[in-house]
């Protein structure tokens, strides 16, 4: 089996054992700052554990996410909306007066049409 004691333990280290006891041999003061600094790290730690756990904040973070997602697509809507009807503006101020005036003749043509079948249904009926 091994050939080391019981109460040593097999290391990659040099048998110089100088980096255990310069571990040992921090004063006070360094071994208080480095445990205020462990206990920094464990509250960041348990802080954002807490955080990911939180399903309520997680479904507001959510929800908020989702509402400025809906108000860019809504204002990206809106500015192709207006886009459209310049477009279309433009169009009727380049388009033909005369296929306006054949448009604008055959529609003041359909209301007379109704109009006077209105009138004719009425006399016939009294």
């Amino acid at each position: 089996m091994s050939t080391t004691e019981p109460h040593e333990w097999a290391t990659d280290e040099p048998s110089g054992h100088e980096s255990s006891h310069d571990e040992l041999s921090q004063d006070p003061g360094e071994i208080e700052t480095e445990i205020a600094r462990h206990r920094e790290d464990l509250g960041a730690t348990v802080d954002e554990l807490t955080e990911r756990l939180d399903v309520k904040k997680q479904a507001k973070n959510q929800i908020a996410d989702l509402k400025t997602q809906a108000k860019s697509r809504a204002a990206d809507l809106q500015a192709q909306g207006a886009n459209r009807a310049q477009s279309l503006r433009r169009g009727f101020q380049r388009a033909d007066h005369a296929e306006l005036t054949a448009l604008g003749a055959r529609a003041l043509a359909g209301v007379a049409a109704v109009g006077l079948l209105v009138v004719v249904v009425r006399r016939v009926r009294r």
